[in-house]
């Protein structure tokens, strides 16, 4: 009796000494996120993604996806509203717009901006205005705090119950240095590859084990309006909100 006592609390002190560990974890991963003040500061004002080149002249572009670009290139300036063409294709991602004053489309390879060494943008960007063709770095601007271990609590404004799954609660692990996703829908484990996208998560068709799920609530959600998809994103007071295709929520606590 006492050995079975003595396992069940190093077994305890196992699993909080991991739990602990995990949060801290995560914890250092988010401060190694933090965008550079003038970043963090763009992000706060609502912009999505930055681009700066010298190909064939000096430019720069910012997007919010909610108002549009804003181009400036030492002989031209453009400020258009998005008309996006936007997947979850992770080779490149393609904005276009046409306005009176011109057309821009920019396009966001999914590939190292060179070289690599001397550029803190990350992705290869081509903008092409009126026909004339610009090339640089860019990238996203996004909320550190999405790095974090994430666990379902309200369906739309519906409170969910433990007991209403066969496993646990549904919960999302983001990792955005790996982007990649690992998670449960309260049957089945899942993962992917996933993107940060401003305000914006691209997520990849998900792996998943193949368990079956009786009256699973979140489990076609998750299969039909998660995977492979784009969702908008919001966090406040430590609660992150999903809005999804259908017009439908997750909101998520911070576990």
């Amino acid at each position: 009796m006492k050995l079975v006592i003595v396992l069940l609390v190093l077994s305890n002190f196992v699993s909080c000494s991991s739990a602990r560990k995990n949060a801290a974890g995560m914890i250092a991963a988010r401060e190694s996120l933090h965008l550079p003040d003038s970043l963090s500061q763009l992000q706060h004002q609502g912009i999505d993604f930055i681009a700066t080149g010298d190909i064939p002249e000096p430019w720069k572009a910012v997007m919010d996806f909610d108002k549009g670009i804003d181009f400036i290139s030492n002989t031209f300036t453009l400020a258009v509203p998005v008309v996006k063409k936007d997947s979850t294709n992770i080779k490149a991602v393609s904005f276009t717009s046409v306005s009176a004053a011109g057309k821009i489309n920019l396009v966001i390879f999914d590939l190292p901006c060179e070289p690599v060494s001397k550029n803190t943008l990350g992705k290869k960007v081509e903008v092409t205005v009126n026909n004339k063709r610009y090339t640089g770095c860019g990238k996203y601007l996004y909320d550190n705090r999405l790095n974090d271990h994430w666990v379902l609590e309200r369906i739309n404004n519906k409170l969910q119950e433990a007991s209403s799954y066969s496993s646990k609660l549904p919960f999302l692990e983001l990792d955005l240095q790996a982007n990649k996703l690992t998670g449960s829908d309260g049957c089945n484990r899942i993962s992917g590859p996933m993107e940060v996208r401003g305000t914006r998560i691209a997520f990849s068709p998900f792996n998943s084990t193949k368990m079956a799920c009786n009256n699973n609530p979140a489990e076609k959600i998750f299969s039909e309006w998660l995977s492979n998809q784009l969702v908008d994103y919001f966090i406040k007071n430590d609660k992150l909100v999903l809005y999804l295709g259908d017009d439908s929520s997750l909101t998520f606590t911070r576990e």
